[in-house]
């Protein structure tokens, strides 16, 4: 007996069963029952013509991988890795070794699954997905995982969030994005952050300053839309004071180079613990906190900005 996989644009190559289906005896009359799982075959493999039953056993399945770090790329030891079923949201956990492997076996076949990986608050929690399919025999999957350490008050650019000039909304080039970084902080619950918004240096500091605000407050609705509570984030307008190029006041410049200005950045103000409920009012201070912090090192080593907004 032999199987074949068929598609729409045909059969694929058939496949020998091989025993317990097919022996070197009289094998014949391979009957599949209406479930396509259950079926019936007659041989005289005892020494006598009999009807035997089978039932199709679903392949052993397996996970392994490694977790690095993404900025250093080595091996992160003691990383919890869970594998989540989304069929019935049962989930099994374990933790890297000494090399920042992990494995998982005996997975079950036809499922999608999400694997999860987080390290304390040292480490940004992600996740990958996982798809099983229907195999004739044991089957290994190689899933490889990285974690970006957190880094408080750093701000990191969110790639391809510009705006037109003089414009605050959200381009529809920018939803990709955007919807990577929703994904980022529904993977890491407890974290809070501040989205600061850019303008370049055209026009005067007071309307840049109140421009940047409305921009910063467009991404933070737009946040808000796909789950993420309000209350874990902080919009913020630094209008022309962050200028990231030579295109300062008074310099000729192109289009191009002006909107590189006009840019969205996120920075990671907080660690809740585990049971600290998102609080606006206090990530505000921490907020605050944390730019003075920056604004005394910026004075301690000479580095100042280009131009300060006049309220």
């Amino acid at each position: 007996v032999y199987a074949a996989k068929g598609t729409a644009d045909g059969w694929g190559k058939p496949e020998n069963l091989n025993s317990p289906i097919n022996t070197s005896h009289d094998d014949y009359c391979f009957v599949v029952k209406a479930d396509g799982e259950t079926g019936y075959v007659s041989s005289n493999r005892t020494g006598k013509d009999r009807i035997f039953d089978w039932v199709r056993n679903d392949p052993v399945l397996f996970v392994e991988g490694f977790v690095k770090d993404k900025k250093t790329q080595l091996p992160l030891k003691g990383a919890k890795v869970e594998l989540i079923n989304n069929k019935d949201k049962s989930i099994i956990a374990t933790t890297t070794d000494d090399n920042g492997k992990y494995s998982f076996d005996g997975i079950a076949c036809r499922s999608n699954y999400d694997i999860r990986v987080s390290k304390g608050n040292s480490y940004v929690a992600s996740k990958d997905v996982l798809r099983t399919v229907k195999e004739l025999k044991r089957h290994g999957f190689s899933v490889d995982l990285s974690m970006d350490p957190v880094e408080i008050n750093k701000d990191i650019p969110l790639r391809r969030i510009y705006y037109a000039f003089n414009k605050w909304f959200i381009r529809k080039d920018a939803a990709k994005t955007l919807d990577s970084l929703a994904k980022k902080l529904r993977d890491n619950p407890l974290m809070d952050i501040e989205l600061g918004s850019h303008t370049d240096a055209r026009g005067s500091a007071r309307y840049n300053l109140w421009l940047s605000e409305r921009r910063a407050g467009s991404v933070v609705y737009y946040l808000r839309k796909k789950g993420i509570d309000k209350r874990r984030m902080i919009p913020k307008g630094y209008g022309e004071t962050q200028i990231s190029n030579r295109c300062v006041d008074g310099v000729k410049c192109s289009e191009k180079e002006h909107q590189v200005n006009r840019r969205t950045t996120f920075k990671v103000l907080n660690i809740r613990d585990k049971n600290q409920q998102p609080n606006s009012s206090a990530l505000i201070l921490i907020g605050k906190k944390l730019e003075q912090q920056k604004l005394a090192q910026l004075n301690k080593t000479g580095t100042t900005t280009t131009k300060v907004a006049t309220p």
